[in-house]
């Protein structure tokens, strides 16, 4: 019985990871990954995609059971580790599901911490080795290995080659006022910055008409769908970044 229901933890835990693998190509194709540490950047990504892929296929596989069972109890004590660090600072998504934004105290809660607990109690039967021999089957290991292969060759170059740059926003920054200019002209600048209509003369908002226009910055705000229709005027700043809070 233990036996049993550690192959269906491994299944389970193999594909929840390859799920959480095509959510993470789904989004590096769509969206620009822009983080400040390397981590959450794009090269990590590129980084753990495969390896990710890898363990998730290999545990549904059931290839070398013991060795993929103990190398699945490390890697679920790091992602308790990271999801952890990510709940505790405040983070509104575990970035494990890219744009399927779940929130890390769920994912530790719900998966991480219940599939490492799982794997500690249901150890894989005495019979199997850490290491071959025996080796398994040539069908079924060439089938996995072709099935990784497959993945590997075709979707990595995809995502080396086709990534997604961040939109230019310079044309929707206004532009930086001369503090020794007069306060008219300022002004001036100002009104020309924020509007298409001649300087010195304030739009009345209210009168403008909807159009049809869609903003180029729309694909890269989280909250796109709630924005998507009406007139809004949305900022964008950085707390820590002196020149965006002018």
């Amino acid at each position: 019985m233990m036996n049993k229901i550690n192959r269906i933890i491994m299944f389970l835990a193999g594909a929840i990871l390859v799920f959480s693998t095509i959510m993470k190509i789904q989004e590096m194709l769509t969206l620009p990954i822009k983080a400040p540490g390397f981590w959450e950047s794009w090269e990590f990504f590129l980084i753990q995609i495969p390896l990710e892929m890898g363990l998730g296929i290999w545990l549904i596989s059931g290839l070398f059971r013991k060795a993929a069972w103990l190398l699945s109890i490390f890697v679920f004590a790091g992602f308790i580790c990271v999801t952890l660090t990510k709940a505790i600072l405040g983070y509104e998504s575990c970035g494990c599901f890219g744009q399927f934004h779940v929130n890390p105290w769920i994912t530790l809660l719900a998966i991480d911490v219940p599939f490492f607990l799982a794997f500690l109690i249901f150890r894989p039967d005495k019979k199997y080795k850490l290491l071959p021999p025996p080796w398994p089957g040539p069908v079924h290991f060439g089938t996995t290995f072709a099935v990784y292969a497959a993945f590997f060759v075709v979707i990595m170059p995809v995502l080396i080659f086709n990534k997604v740059e961040a939109e230019n926003i310079e044309q929707w920054v206004r532009p930086k006022i001369d503090a020794n200019l007069p306060a008219a002209a300022a002004n001036d600048i100002n009104m020309t910055a924020m509007t298409t209509v001649e300087p010195n003369k304030i739009p009345d908002i209210a009168a403008e008409k909807p159009t049809a226009a869609v903003w180029p910055l729309l694909k890269n705000i989280d909250v796109a769908a709630t924005i998507s229709q009406g007139i809004w005027i949305v900022f964008m700043y950085h707390n820590d970044c002196p020149t965006c809070t002018e």
